[in-house]
């Protein structure tokens, strides 16, 4: 190939021509700085022995004549010339100066077709312990630029597959082993092809394995994540419909599905439809009966919450630390849902999580209609092949526990967790939660990790962090203790899979899946604990926000209690006597206080203005009525502060313990959120209302604020 006019002939000219310009260059430092200059090239030229195409001198001298156009090259010297004064004299010479490098080893000059990719992000990249990954994560679409240009290294097309790619042949896939695959046959437009996606680690070896034994006749290179991609996609509809059935079809009693029942529904109106007739009208029988039920729940409730208050510890006990070679296989799920947002926040706080990367996989799973969360998470996850977005196919119900439960049948991890979009777990959370799981009993199935409040600003997000200082600081550690049913918090709990698949996984009919998952792993037999580790949180601080989310949670507790009150002698005979009263006291209190809250400071307020006014001959029907509600209001009120005051010295917030006399303001809003639960409970069971989340960012002055998306 001829070159053009002005340029040298071959790569030796180029060199020869260098030369006298960078004789008079050379610092007396360059002494200094060339050891590490060899160590950095060094690695550089293994990175480009995988990825970079080596073409003759004479060829790339040719190419090099000046041009802006055609392909870039890396052009690597021998290492007895000025780095940096070559690079100046070549620039005279050639359009790619910035490509220029020195080569620590042998004296027959190097020249590479970079593809897509300059030598600087090359050089950055071979810095790296995993120099693939981290190449692909500087890039959009960085895997396919990596891979692509390995397959053009060896000689191979490659294959962007997508939805025009069909599988072949009718493999017998197994959602759960799909990660563990290789190869698949693939088909477009009449044509076949093997489709090869070796992973970062092997590619190059076993490419070079496959040329020198001929065996790459036929053969197409993908990346994992597009073979994984499309492999799932082809059983994404029948996993999604075997899952969604699947706890209705092996344990009916114990699924949402058909809850409310008719029955549970008249039940529930006629209890509703009774008590404002009693208030208005002063039906004072009517009104004692239905009081006295409220204050025997809630005065238990009060009871336990004394009883965590009585038992409180600051600190669990620390249990040792596994070596990494004893820490189990581990799959963590993120279910979004219009997060585009978050996603930045969310794929570094779980890329900071101090876990084996060959033992751990993360699974984002996005609605089918929800395209920018999908290529934001997407492109997030560029060169963390540990990372996968798995997209849940179109379905009813919409809810969260439905996408865990399509992710679950493709997790191959022996200890499962759950995190939120806003979640920002510790990083020896994961060790934490596989050590107290392996170490502990057998019928441990589940440890549960703090959920802490950050920033708390608002009325809303003060009263909400002392909520949920108490419950995963007081309440969770003492039910732990005691091996009582526990309600998990719908993030951070960590699963044993086994308990998982014995106790049918969560259902995708409960708005509330954590508390019932808590239920049902009580009633086969098994436990759960708490671990010493916290995952940051952030709460709602605007009313309508705050009000869907608590109408979400109340109207789940609720059919959580009506689903495992189908039939109490199974309750009782299956989580124990001292448990099934219990979980009454935590379900139904959780939903009768709030309810019968409201109910009580109408009545006091309607004796104190005047408004109620009981006949005289009913002296003890009035008695047990003011009785029944400030006994009921007493003992919520003062077993929850007593309880608050510990669990804000536990998370080093008491400056918040004057907003504890705050709590009856916050109680009225609960109470508020209950009836409209209710009333959502009556019209759409399964509706999820969605909760939006807010990001952290810095601002000038150190503090952080939230972002409403």
């Amino acid at each position: 190939m001829p070159s053009k006019a002005g340029s040298p002939q071959t790569l030796t000219e180029t060199v020869a021509a260098a030369k006298p310009a960078i004789a008079d260059a050379l610092p007396a430092a360059e002494e200094n700085t060339r050891p590490p200059l060899k160590l950095a090239t060094s690695r550089l030229m293994e990175l480009l022995d995988t990825v970079g195409v080596q073409l003759s001198p004479d060829t790339a001298a040719c190419n090099m004549g000046g041009g802006t156009r055609g392909p870039r090259f890396a052009l690597l010297l021998p290492s007895d010339l000025s780095f940096d004064a070559l690079a100046q004299a070549a620039a005279a010479r050639s359009r790619v100066a910035a490509l220029v490098r020195l080569s620590p080893q042998g004296n027959s000059p190097r020249l590479y077709d970079t593809g897509p990719f300059s030598l600087d992000e090359l050089e950055r990249a071979s810095e790296s312990p995993r120099p693939l990954q981290a190449l692909a994560a500087g890039r959009l679409n960085g895997e396919d630029l990596v891979y692509g240009q390995i397959a053009r290294r060896y000689g191979l097309p490659f294959v962007a597959l997508d939805a025009r790619h069909e599988l072949a042949r009718a493999y017998p896939l197994v959602p759960r082993s799909l990660a563990a695959l290789r190869f698949a046959r693939f088909r477009r437009r009449g044509s076949e092809r093997t489709v090869f996606a070796p992973s970062f680690e092997q590619v190059s070896g076993l490419l070079k394995d496959l040329i020198a034994s001929d065996s790459g006749q036929d053969l197409s290179l993908t990346t994992p994540r597009r073979l994984r991609r499309r492999l799932e996609a082809s059983i994404a509809t029948d996993t999604e419909r075997s899952t969604t059935g699947h706890l209705a079809a092996i344990a009916p009693l114990m699924s949402a599905y058909r809850a409310p029942s008719p029955l549970q529904r008249v039940l529930v109106a006629a209890a509703c439809a009774g008590v404002l007739p009693c208030l208005l009208f002063q039906h004072w029988t009517g009104a004692a009966l239905l009081f006295l039920a409220s204050v025997v729940t809630f005065v238990g409730l009060g009871f336990l919450r004394w009883q965590a208050f009585v038992d409180f510890r600051l600190r669990q006990p620390a249990l040792p630390d596994l070596p990494d070679s004893e820490l189990p296989s581990y799959s963590v799920m993120v279910a979004l849902y219009r997060e585009a947002n978050m996603i930045g926040q969310l794929v570094a706080a779980l890329a900071a999580l101090d876990y084996p990367q060959d033992r751990l996989e993360i699974r984002i799973l996005v609605e089918a209609d929800d395209e920018a969360t999908r290529l934001a998470a997407e492109t997030a996850i560029q060169g963390r092949p540990h990372m996968q977005v798995s997209i849940v196919p179109d379905g009813l119900p919409r809810t969260k526990p439905r996408a865990l439960a399509y992710g679950l049948a493709f997790c191959r991890g022996d200890i499962v967790t759950v995190f939120d979009a806003e979640d920002r777990p510790a990083r020896d959370q994961l060790r934490l939660a596989a050590a107290a799981l392996i170490q502990g009993p057998d019928h441990l199935a589940c440890v549960q990790a703090r959920l802490d409040i950050d920033h708390a600003h608002s009325f809303l997000q003060r009263q909400f962090l002392i909520e949920y200082a108490s419950l995963f600081h007081g309440i969770l550690p003492w039910l732990a203790d005691h091996r009582m049913p526990m309600p998990l918090g719908g993030t951070s709990n960590h699963f044993k899979r086994h308990a998982l698949d014995v106790s049918g996984g969560w259902d995708p009919y409960n708005v509330t899946e954590d508390a019932d998952l808590g239920a049902r792993l009580a009633r086969f037999g098994y436990s759960v604990g708490v671990v010493e580790s916290r995952t940051l949180e952030n709460a709602p601080d605007r009313i309508g926000v705050w009000m869907r989310q608590r109408r979400r949670w109340i109207k789940g507790w609720l059919i959580t209690w009506m689903v495992h009150m189908r039939d109490p002698v199974a309750l009782i005979r299956e989580m124990g006597l001292l448990n099934a009263v219990t979980f009454q006291f935590h379900m139904a209190a959780t939903v009768v206080a709030p309810l019968a809250h409201l109910c009580w400071l109408g009545l006091i307020a309607g004796y104190a203005s005047g408004y109620i006014d009981a006949p005289d001959d009913i002296d003890f029907t009035d008695t047990l009525l003011i009785s029944g509600a400030a006994v009921g209001l007493s003992s919520g009120y003062v077993g929850s502060m007593l309880l608050a005051w510990h669990a804000l010295r536990a998370v080093e917030r008491t400056d918040l313990r004057r907003d504890i006399l705050k709590m009856p303001l916050y109680w009225l809003l609960v109470s508020f959120a209950a009836w409209h639960a209710l009333l959502d409970l009556m019209i759409r069971p399964h509706h999820w209302h969605k909760t939006p989340h807010d990001t952290i960012t810095g601002t000038k002055d150190g503090n952080q604020h939230s972002h409403p998306d």
